[in-house]
């Protein structure tokens, strides 16, 4: 049984800041009259400047409450707000958004060409992060960041600018691999990767940190409403881990005994020849206190050992 603690521990970032640029899929600039009203009924988290502030997380959902994707949305003023993905395309985005536009007020931009995004995580990111936004202002730079939803241990945060921006010399530039250790490890969940078409955001704990239950209408809204009031999922996102080789093939599937009770979702090498995972994983099928198997591909291969048992403390 692995160590929850002690699994942040090692692959967490807080004594050593550093930084990875990562795709940004989707950079829109929303812009019209009725833009807030619009933003805020297709989006599920509070946009209304009175009651949030200017940067917000949330997801696109589907009327059955599933996730079509997530953002961030900056308000710049009434009339002008930026739209940043990395789940979505801009194509996919623009057309999702311009299908519900009919009488309103709104015009939806593509300026993904124009920006890059980095990841930063460790320590010195609170306060870097505002030092790095006011300079950048002054110097008459246009750029973005913010300290992200569900952030790894340490502090983590997105920016999103022209140039690649100044980074201090003791900040050395961080693998891929490194922050998905760094974010499986903690348990935390991806879009598409871990919660994607076909799923709901309670059931990776998202909706704590991306859905509003007080703004009103918006897509997928009584959905959310329902779920809030029943207080249950079907499903859950937990922690995993196994020996041996990061399995290879996309589909893997969770078995105890003869129970299918998930499938396995992001993977990457571990340490001393162990891999990490998240699973969604039934709730009443799974027994939390044994472990489980998995098998790769069709069910003819042979199941992998389990090093670690899932547990309910592993939940995200």
């Amino acid at each position: 049984m692995i160590d929850k603690e002690q699994l942040i521990k090692r692959y967490c970032f807080a004594k050593e800041t550093k930084w990875k640029q990562v795709s940004l899929l989707a950079s829109l600039v929303v812009t019209g009259e009725d833009a807030e009203s619009f933003l805020q009924g297709q989006f599920s988290q509070e946009l209304r400047p009175a009651r949030v502030g200017p940067i917000n997380y949330g997801f696109w959902l589907t009327r059955q409450g599933k996730v079509f994707g997530d953002a961030v949305i900056v308000r710049e003023s009434d009339d002008v707000w930026r739209i940043f993905s990395g789940s979505l395309s801009a194509t996919a985005l623009v057309e999702r958004l311009e299908s519900f536009i009919i009488a309103d007020d709104v015009t939806v931009a593509d300026e993904t060409a124009r920006w890059q995004a980095w990841r930063i995580a460790g320590g010195d990111v609170a306060a870097w992060l505002p030092n790095w936004r006011s300079e950048t202002a002054a110097a008459g730079g246009t750029a973005w960041g913010w300290e992200e939803a569900q952030p790894l241990p340490g502090g983590s945060a997105l920016i999103v600018a022209s140039q690649p921006p100044p980074w201090p010399k003791n900040w050395p530039e961080a693998t891929t691999e490194e922050f998905e250790q760094a974010r499986i490890a903690a348990g935390i969940p991806r879009v598409p990767q871990d919660l994607g078409e076909g799923d709901l955001p309670q059931e990776a704990g998202l909706d704590a940190v991306g859905v509003s239950f007080n703004k009103g209408c918006y897509l997928g809204q009584e959905v959310m409403a329902r779920l809030q009031s029943l207080g249950r999922v079907r499903r859950r996102l937990v922690t995993v881990a196994g020996a041996g080789d990061v399995p290879g093939v996309e589909q893997v599937d969770l078995w105890q005994g003869e129970k299918r009770v998930g499938a396995l979702r992001s993977r990457v090498a571990g340490f001393d020849g162990a891999w990490l995972g998240l699973a969604l994983v039934s709730v009443a099928s799974c027994d939390f206190t044994r472990p489980v198997g998995l098998v790769q591909g069709d069910g003819d291969a042979p199941a992998i050992d389990i090093v670690a048992e899932v547990t309910p403390e592993d939940a995200v």
